[in-house]
């Protein structure tokens, strides 16, 4: 059996940490678990609001004020609800995030930031097509503002990372290789 590993996946929107979880989880056979989608869940199913980004930040807002370890903890029953060894997490967005978890899995926590150009972060949003996202640079930049005034990603969570990935690849095949050479340093 493979020892157990959490990975848990930060970086700024856009950064390309779907494409790393989604990889790695049919890959390595990683269970893919994402606070965004946990929060999307929670707006339609018990705030019973529309998708949308402000809604989303509204959601994690009203449980971080309700408790600040709200998210990682959620995770962590699901995790023991799937009863599984390998998970990818993203959305290690603020400093409870990482420290619940890392408190709870200890060594079998490991920390990834995808860290990506602005400007390509922004091509990548913008072809991406998800409703809601900003159309233009300075509504990204606004964007990107307002969430770290929210989460302090930056400030408190990125010196947390045991692992970086630099996404400037033109191409996923590139991309691909780069997690396959993390994944060798994680064995």
């Amino acid at each position: 059996m493979k020892k157990r590993l959490i990975l848990g996946v930060t970086g700024l929107i856009g950064s390309g940490k779907d494409m790393f979880c989604d990889y790695i989880e049919k890959k390595y056979g990683f269970l893919h678990l994402s606070t965004g989608y946990l929060a999307r869940e929670e707006c339609v199913k018990i705030f019973k609001l529309p998708l949308g980004r402000q809604n989303e930040i509204w959601v994690g807002k009203k449980r971080i004020s309700e408790d600040n370890a709200y998210w990682p903890k959620l995770l962590i029953k699901r995790i023991k609800e799937e009863d599984t060894e390998r998970v990818v997490h993203n959305g290690v967005r603020q400093i409870y995030d990482y420290q619940v978890l890392k408190d709870h899995f200890g060594e079998d926590y490991k920390l990834i930031l995808i860290d990506t150009d602005t400007q390509i972060r922004f091509k990548r949003l913008n072809s991406r097509g998800r409703e809601k996202d900003p159309e233009t640079f300075e509504e990204f930049q606004s964007q990107n503002e307002k969430e770290e005034e929210v989460f302090h990603t930056k400030k408190d969570v990125f010196s947390k990372v045991d692992y970086k990935i630099t996404n400037n690849f033109n191409n996923l095949e590139d991309f691909h290789k780069e997690i396959d050479n993390l994944m060798e340093r994680i064995k």
